[in-house]
């Protein structure tokens, strides 16, 4: 057992002499290749910072802007339930034919720019659609086509930029040597955790107060705007960092897509379904958490009422709490990046399973922590524990998808050998929708039940357990190649 854990260590050392001169330096040109090949990772991966900026910005402003246009509450589920019933619907048929795409762009980057075209609309209508309503007709009593428009824009923007979370994904796995997959993988991570923190940040401007006095635009009118421009600036840094072969999809389908698509995906080999559902465990509890933080703070933390009339002591404790939830969220941005920083040391000393499990247990245990305080001063800094759960949910499962595929490559099955990554990608990042799913349409339900927000934090720490179950049993391949090359990866991380 001492011998197979030297082994990698070993492996490594050997791997960074090859690459020295015969002084121990190392060699320029190699440490030059070495730092562009980080450099294209990184603008790469600045497309997902986009989307958790969109995320932020849809926490902080969508129930004030859906009150204000007045959908009634009963409809709230509904709406929140549709983004990712579709998610579920196109997700891995969308990974398929990214697939088997032929366009002169590439397999990959057709998808991209496609989704983010459609969730820019989306960003567009949604601080917009009650301006657009009252051009079409609507009444202040009376806005049937505000809440078309606002509520189409949220199902265009969420469905869309998760869905582009895919291709993103699949095509840094495609274009990067396996060696820079892990690397690949807690920059995304850390891509995330940097949105995050932007997002929320930008969102909690009072823009028209201190910065813009005499802005034409309401606060939520500029930050979805600032959104959109950076939509547009991380996408097309990130297309033009890929650089994909063509692939002739025709000459390689000798029957149906649809068919070949069923096919492959009721192959699915047992260790992907496994790490399939603990991404279901895991997103449920975790999206759990993280959507219903700030009204968590503010019903449970702050004993704060939104239904309290206008002016009352109950509805500023509310307000004041979804303030201090909004400052929580941050310190989750920040924790995100930190801990995607920090995984590949840490995973190098202890073993990927160790910290996969114990990212895992530390969730849930935090859930716990806040379900028996209910203190601010706990329960702010222990929304830190939501980013270590999210850099869980972001690296280890895409990692794993990319070990699979070398054992993959060796198979006697067809099917399981031919296997490419867009369709395995979209059918992790469809563990989200699910999550998403679970949390929007019952959550909230249950919460109304019980008559306490403190259910929500019971939700995380109950699926954070059984993920933490799931994790346990997740195939960690015996022989991990990137293990051969951790020194070089660490060099790599310290260029950054």
């Amino acid at each position: 057992f001492s011998e197979r854990l030297q082994q990698p260590r070993m492996e490594s050392r050997d791997l960074v002499e090859s690459e020295c001169d015969e002084d121990g330096d190392e060699i320029p040109e190699r440490a030059a290749t070495r730092r562009q090949s980080v450099f294209r990772l990184v603008l790469l991966v600045s497309a997902v910072s986009s989307t958790e900026f969109c995320y932020a910005a849809e926490i902080v402003f969508v129930t004030p802007l859906l009150l204000e246009i007045g959908l009634p509450d009963r409809y709230a589920t509904i709406m929140w339930s549709m983004s990712p019933v579709l998610g579920l619907l196109l997700q891995t048929p969308l990974g398929h034919a990214s697939d088997n795409c032929s366009c002169s762009w590439g397999r990959r980057k057709p998808f991209i720019v496609a989704l983010a075209c459609i969730s820019g609309l989306g960003v567009i209508l949604v601080p917009n659609g009650k301006i657009l309503g009252e051009k079409l007709g609507d009444s202040e009593t009376h806005r049937p086509w505000a809440i078309a428009l606002t509520v189409l824009g949220l199902v265009l923007m969420d469905t869309c930029l998760d869905s582009m979370l895919s291709p993103l994904r699949a095509v840094l796995l495609d274009t990067t040597e396996r060696k820079h997959h892990n690397l690949g993988n807690s920059l995304f991570a850390l891509s995330s955790g940097v949105g995050a923190v932007i997002g929320f940040a930008v969102g909690g401007i009072e823009w028209r107060s201190w910065v813009w006095p005499m802005s034409p635009l309401t606060d939520q009118q500029i930050t979805y705007l600032l959104a959109l421009i950076y939509l547009i600036l991380t996408v097309s840094l990130s297309c033009c960092s890929i650089t994909e072969r063509t692939f002739d999809g025709h000459n390689s389908q000798s029957e149906n897509i649809f068919i070949r698509f069923m096919k492959t995906l009721w192959h699915t080999p047992p260790d992907l379904r496994l790490l399939a559902i603990y991404g279901c465990f895991g997103y449920t509890g975790f999206l759990g958490c993280y959507l219903f933080f700030t009204d968590f703070v503010g019903q449970a933390v702050y004993i704060g009422d939104p239904s309290a009339p206008e002016g009352s002591h109950e509805l500023a404790l509310y307000r004041k709490g979804i303030h201090m939830g909004s400052w929580g969220l941050c310190i989750f941005g920040i924790s995100t990046a930190i801990c995607s920083l920090c995984l590949k040391k840490v995973t190098a000393a202890l073993g990927d399973r160790l910290v996969f499990v114990s990212m895992n247990v530390v969730f849930f245990v935090g859930c716990g922590v806040m379900i028996m305080t209910q203190s601010v001063y706990v329960v702010l800094p222990m929304a830190s524990v939501l980013g270590v759960m999210n850099v869980s949910l972001l690296s280890f499962p895409f990692n794993l998808v990319s070990q699979y595929h070398e054992r993959y490559q060796r198979s006697e099955c067809g099917i399981i050998r031919n296997r490419d990554y867009g369709l395995d990608v979209a059918l992790m990042n469809s563990t989200m929708f699910f999550g998403q799913l679970v949390s929007s349409a019952f959550l909230g339900l249950v919460t109304e039940k019980v008559g306490s927000h403190v259910v929500i934090m019971y939700s995380g720490s109950i699926f954070g357990f059984l993920a933490s179950l799931v994790a346990c049993f997740v195939s960690f391949p015996c022989k991990q190649p990137a293990a051969s090359s951790s020194q070089d990866e660490q060099t790599e991380e310290s260029s950054l």
